[in-house]
Parts: structure tokens; C-alpha cells; sequence
């Protein structure tokens, strides 16, 4: 599902509404084939630009995230049951980053998290304007929306969320934060991060509360430092701060694939056949995304 967190209408949200009924289908040859339930995205079109007109908050059954009630609600294009058997119905997880494009890295992550953690929830957070990475443009985020509403199709208990592609400005994971655990405080707060930007944590903006509240899941990342000594020199950092540490290491080889190396590859006709799923890699051939 995606959560749309602003109530009411805007020429942003119609064109991400676009995107993704657009990404319900794509052309192989002369034929189309169907890799998302299209009368459901067109069911979910009217049903939302109804409520959007009235304001009325949609509703969907979101388990432990339902006290989410001043966000607006996108029904995803599956049921995400809840709960799940030997799963802590308050432990979320929140997957940031820019998602361009989402791969099968990103989605090996979030799966070996809920299956190693006892996830009830992840969060994914696409980042409108990273501040890490202003001096790049990013592709849009309707694109970048829709490719993960492909990826996510058939994942359960798997959630988009918009509370940062919707705000204006740098996106900071302390404000999206602080939103959140507003939202649910009892909640057992857990952060899917690749080592290579959880080295970068000491330089986050405002990170006390992050740090405070939050049970890091870090990923190996291929090429970067031993992961102990990372581990080691973040905690370190944080000490002399005074500020606590929680993490654990996800057991899983480090990943050797990466966005950029995607777009690069894209950009030289190579295929990526493998590296994405098959119906985001059909998005970014039909939408002619990374060419430049």
C-alpha cells in the first residue's frame, strides 16, 4: 500500500496516481500484459479522487499502523494481513533512501529483515531531496513511486509511505522521525540501513531522538570498511556524545549491487536483467528512465 500522508487533491498526487496506474501495465511486443491488478489501480483512482474532493481520509487495514488516522491512505494492491504468527505486532521498521530505482538489493533487505527480526511492518520511505545527495538530480518521484509499487506488489506487510516526497525542502530522517513516533509511540522502532550510510550516522542532523529510539539493521555493503571497525568507529562517535547505540548486523552477504550502478548501466545499454525486477526493468525501458 501506499500512505499518502496530505488529505485533499494536488496536481503532485494526481500525476503519482497517473504513474502508477500507468505502471499497471506495460507493453511487451505487440501485447500487454498485466503485472499489477488494473481494475483495482482504476477502482483506487476514482475511490481516492472522491475522497480527495470531500476530504475525507481513506481507510485501510493497516494493523499496527491504524492509528495513523490523520494520514491519508492509499489501499495498496494487496491485503497485508496482520498479524502473522512469532511476529511483534509493534515491531516497524523504516527502509529510507532514493529508490532510483528500487532493485533486487533493496527488496533481499527488507525480506531478510522481517524474516531474521520479526517485523510486523516496514516502512518504505522514498526521500524527495536527500541532503546527501544534493548535488545529483533525482528522477521523479512519481517514477520512483510507481517503480515500487511494482516491486511491492506481491510483498506482504510492505508499505510506501509519502510523508517525505510531499514535504517541501531537504528531506531530514529526524523530522520523518519525530512524525512517525508521533503517530505510534509504542511502537518498537527499528532503522534497514546499508553500512555505508550507517557510517554517516554521527553527521546526521538532529539525531538524538533517531539514536535514542531507534534498534539500527545494518547491511553489509560491498567495497566499504571491514563492518566491525565501521561499527565501531560509529559508536565511538556517538559516545563522546553521550548518545546510545542499539544495532544488530543482518545476516546475509554484503550487497554488490547498487542504484547508481543501475543507472549507469542503463545509460550504457547494458542489461539489467536480474538486477531489478522484471516488471520495474519493463517501467524503465517504457519510460526511457537513466538513458541520459
Amino acid at each position: 500500500m501506499i500512505l499518502l500522508h496530505e488529505v485533499g487533491s494536488s496536481p503532485r498526487i494526481d500525476l503519482i496516481i497517473r504513474h502508477i496506474l500507468r505502471a499497471a501495465m506495460y507493453r511487451e511486443g505487440e501485447s500487454v500484459r498485466q503485472k499489477c491488478d488494473l481494475t483495482a489501480a482504476k477502482q483506487l483512482q476514482v475511490e481516492f479522487s472522491q475522497r480527495a474532493r470531500s476530504e475525507i481520509p481513506i481507510r485501510s487495514k493497516l494493523g499496527p499502523l491504524q492509528s495513523l488516522a490523520d494520514h491519508t491512505v492509499m489501499p495498496h494492491l494487496m491485503d497485508a494481513a496482520f498479524p502473522i504468527q512469532g511476529i511483534s505486532s509493534q515491531r516497524l521498521a523504516i527502509f529510507g533512501g532514493s529508490f532510483d530505482p528500487v532493485h533486487c538489493g533493496h527488496l533481499n533487505m527488507a525480506q531478510q529483515a522481517q524474516q531474521q527480526v520479526g517485523l510486523a511492518q516496514i516502512l518504505w520511505l522514498p526521500a524527495a531531496n536527500p541532503p546527501h545527495k544534493s548535488g545529483r538530480v533525482t528522477t521523479p518521484v512519481a517514477h520512483r513511486l510507481a517503480m515500487l509499487e511494482l516491486a511491492l506488489a506481491s510483498k506482504l506487510n510492505q508499505t510506501i509511505s509519502t510523508l517525505e516526497v510531499q514535504r517541501p525542502g531537504l528531506s531530514f530522517a529526524a523530522q520523518t522521525f519525530r512524525q512517525l513516533r508521533q503517530s505510534q509511540p509504542q511502537a518498537d522502532w527499528h532503522w534497514l540501513i546499508g553500512s555505508d550510510t550507517f557510517a554517516s550516522l554521527p553527521r546526521w542532523y538532529d539525531l538524538e531522538e533517531l539514536v535514542e529510539h531507534c534498534h539500527w539493521l545494518v547491511v553489509p555493503r560491498a567495497g566499504s570498511r571491514p563492518l566491525q571497525t565501521l561499527i565501531a568507529q560509529v559508536q565511538q562517535q556517538l559516545t563522546t556524545r553521550e548518545l546510545p547505540l542499539r544495532w544488530s548486523v543482518l545476516n546475509l552477504k554484503p550487497l554488490a549491487v547498487s542504484s547508481t550502478q543501475i543507472r549507469e548501466a542503463v545509460a550504457q545499454g547494458t542489461s539489467i536483467a536480474g538486477l531489478v525486477p522484471a516488471a520495474v526493468q519493463a517501467y524503465i525501458e517504457a519510460h526511457g528512465l537513466y538513458r541520459d
